[in-house]
């Protein structure tokens, strides 16, 4: 299965299609998938001021976006996004379903990031598991294994 058809069954884009996906090592030589996004045909751009569709006044220069990591892997969508010529609000920036706004970050990775959090807390709780007994484990026992580590979270690292 290729990466486009998982993200069109779990993240669809409306009005827009997945393109081309490449690796790209752009970034302080690591490796990234880069999922190029493109408008559908015909479809006009949505105004980010009032929300209404327009014409198309031009395109700006790609930007990415960062996705949510897929298998460890940092996964960016890059769209040149057009520009809205709007009789209410005048020339804006599209308004694109994966970002909130002028931000970078895709909403997804705060979905990722909430969800996580939460869930965290709630085993946490359960779990009574405690920040404090995390950081005694960590950095009170570095060289212990983690039997000893376990032994000593009970008690204290002496």
């Amino acid at each position: 299965m290729q990466l486009k058809s998982i993200l069109n069954r779990l993240q669809k884009q409306p009005g827009f299609v997945y393109g081309k996906v490449h690796w790209s090592g752009r970034h302080c030589g690591r490796a990234e998938l880069h999922v190029h996004l493109r408008a559908r045909r015909g479809s006009r751009p949505v105004c980010s001021g009032c929300g209404h569709k327009c014409r198309c006044y031009d395109r700006l220069h790609e930007r990415l976006f960062q996705f949510v990591r897929l298998w460890a892997v940092a996964v960016f969508f890059v769209h040149a996004p057009r520009r809205a010529d709007c009789p209410r609000c005048g020339v804006t920036v599209e308004l694109v379903p994966w970002a909130v706004g002028a931000s970078r970050v895709s909403s997804a990775i705060g979905w990722r990031l909430t969800s996580t959090t939460i869930w965290q807390h709630g085993v946490s709780r359960a779990a009574r598991w405690t920040w404090r007994r995390s950081w005694r484990e960590r950095w009170m026992c570095p060289g212990a294994s983690r039997r000893e580590r376990s032994a000593a979270a009970s008690t204290s690292c002496a």
